[in-house]
C-alpha cells in the first residue's frame, strides 16, 4: 500500500523545505530513503548531516538492487487536514528517484507516522464515497 503527500524538511524554528511528493510506502520494508537530486541542490547546507556508506538496497520486487553511497539524518513533518503535526528525524539512504523528493519507509510509518498515514487513508476513503455517491446520482 502506498500513498503520495506533501511534507517538509524542518530547516529551523518557522523555516521549512517543501516535499511536495513524498511516498508512504508500506512495501518499502527496510528503511526510507530521500532523493539525490535534493540532497545535492541542498548539499552545501546539509554537509554536516550527510555520512558516506557502502551498502545495498533490494527493492519490493525482490531482485533489484541499488548501491547506497549516502545516508542523510534530518527533521522531517507532516501536517494533515485538520491541522495536526506529525514530525520524527528520518535516517534516510539517498538515493535517485525521479518524480518522488522523499519515501516514508514501513520502520518510519510505524515508529512515526502511524496515525498519520491512517488519517490520509481515511480521508481517501471518505472522497471516493463522496465521488462514488456523485457518480450513482448524476
Amino acid at each position: 500500500m502506498a500513498s503520495v503527500c506533501t511534507g517538509a524538511i524542518v530547516v529551523s524554528g518557522s523555516r521549512r523545505l517543501r516535499l511536495p511528493n513524498v511516498l508512504f510506502d508500506t512495501g518499502a520494508m527496510h528503511g526510507s530513503y530521500i532523493s539525490k537530486d535534493l540532497v545535492d541542490r541542498y548539499r552545501k547546507n546539509m554537509a554536516s548531516r550527510i555520512r558516506s556508506v557502502s551498502g545495498e538496497v533490494i527493492l519490493g520486487d525482490s531482485n533489484t538492487k541499488i548501491k547506497v553511497s549516502e545516508r542523510i539524518t534530518l527533521p522531517v513533518e507532516f501536517v494533515d487536514w485538520k491541522g495536526n503535526n506529525y514530525s520524527a528525524m528520518i535516517d534516510f539512504c539517498v538515493w535517485s528517484m525521479p518524480g518522488l523528493d522523499a519515501i516514508i519507509g514501513l520502520p518510519d510509518i510505524l515508529d512515526h507516522f502511524l496515525v498519520f498515514l491512517v488519517d490520509i487513508l481515511e480521508a481517501s476513503r471518505d472522497d471516493r464515497k463522496r465521488d462514488t455517491l456523485g457518480a450513482v446520482f448524476s
